[in-house]
């Protein structure tokens, strides 16, 4: 389902959103651009952050590569 369809059906704050995003941010990471992957990645932690609990493991997941791809973005 494409993000487009997802923001129309779904509320704003839902998981499958955020799951998009992170997507994204992974391919503009496998592309090199850090600031978009940042940008996706950064949505997506602030969705996780609202509807999940604090140590779930997506999250887990998640901040660790926002955190290593900020930094990337960083030293470009």
């Amino acid at each position: 389902m494409s993000l487009n369809i997802k923001k129309n059906c779904l509320p704003s704050q839902h998981p499958d959103i955020a799951m998009t995003f992170t997507n994204i941010g992974l391919i503009y990471e496998s592309k090199t651009e850090w600031q978009q992957a940042v940008l996706y990645l950064e949505k997506a932690v602030n969705i996780y952050r609202h509807v999940l609990y604090p140590n779930h493991p997506i999250l887990i997941k998640v901040e660790p590569l926002l955190a290593r791809v900020s930094s990337k973005s960083k030293m470009t």
